[in-house]
């Protein structure tokens, strides 16, 4: 790199291993951009494992109230509970260990 020169932070995390610590990182520089440049991210960040690309209790709790905004669109699941069957919080079903839901609702999916 040249003096001046940046390398852009989304670009080098996009470049590496999709991991859930990187979708975290993509998640916070992906807060603030604009509806093309999130189509953009978006585009990239599909080729990612849905497993990893869960939807952030912040985006979740923008998006319930109403406030979606365009960096919502690249979460591709929003984990309703996890740690069911560890008896961290309330059971939902016997044998069910994790929730998920799409974030248009249209998806459901239910692990033991």
């Amino acid at each position: 790199m040249g003096a001046g020169e940046q390398q852009n932070p989304l670009k080098s995390l996009l470049e590496g291993q999709p991991t859930a610590a990187r979708w975290r990182e993509v998640c916070a520089l992906g807060e603030g951009l604009t509806d093309g440049e999130v189509k953009a991210l978006a585009a990239a960040v599909s080729r990612w494992p849905v497993a990893i690309r869960e939807m952030p209790d912040a985006w979740w709790a923008d998006w319930s109230a109403g406030k979606e905004r365009p960096w919502h669109r690249l979460a591709a699941h929003r984990v309703l509970h996890h740690g069911l069957a560890t008896g961290d919080g309330p059971r939902l079903f016997d044998g069910v260990s994790s929730a998920a839901l799409s974030p248009d609702y249209r998806l459901a999916a239910l692990a033991g």
